[in-house]
């Protein structure tokens, strides 16, 4: 393994996503630093949108930035993020609250700075916990018992 290899499997590993709802074999990934700037970046794009169309467009970005699959390559590309955006609002909302935990970023608090709980957003949008779907998995599984 090169190092450069090596660097990037431990600085970003693969933790499995936990939403029963879209199989196995997708991982949650930290995104890399163009990533995060092209998220950044995207803000300024956003002028003329409504506060709606902003943050489900965020979502979806922050899904397709961090989902990949087994052997690390992207498991979704720009061209989805319309599709992506029609996906059932419990699955996509647990894919984009697993994806905020891996990078390690905040939703914007009540006061716009990041002070909300993660934990209280998770708690108010996440279905049944007793429906988990996996041990090694935190998430409930968004699929009825």
């Amino acid at each position: 393994m090169s190092r450069r290899e090596t660097i990037q499997k431990n600085r970003r590993p693969l933790e499995p996503l936990c939403v029963s709802d879209w199989g196995e074999g997708l991982f949650v990934r930290r995104m890399g630093a163009r990533r995060k700037l092209e998220l950044e970046d995207w803000k300024t794009a956003t002028e003329g949108m409504s506060d709606l169309e902003k943050s489900l467009d965020a979502i979806a970005k922050l899904v397709v930035f961090s989902v990949v699959e087994t052997g690390g390559e992207a498991a979704f590309k720009p061209e989805d993020l319309d599709w992506l955006k029609e996906e059932d609002d419990a699955v996509l909302m647990a894919v984009f609250y697993q994806a905020l935990a891996a990078n390690k970023m905040r939703t914007p608090g009540k006061d716009g700075k990041g002070a909300d709980d993660l934990d209280d957003a998770k708690k108010n949008s996440a279905p049944d916990p007793s429906a988990a779907s996996s041990s090694s998995c935190a998430e409930p599984s968004t699929t009825a018992a």
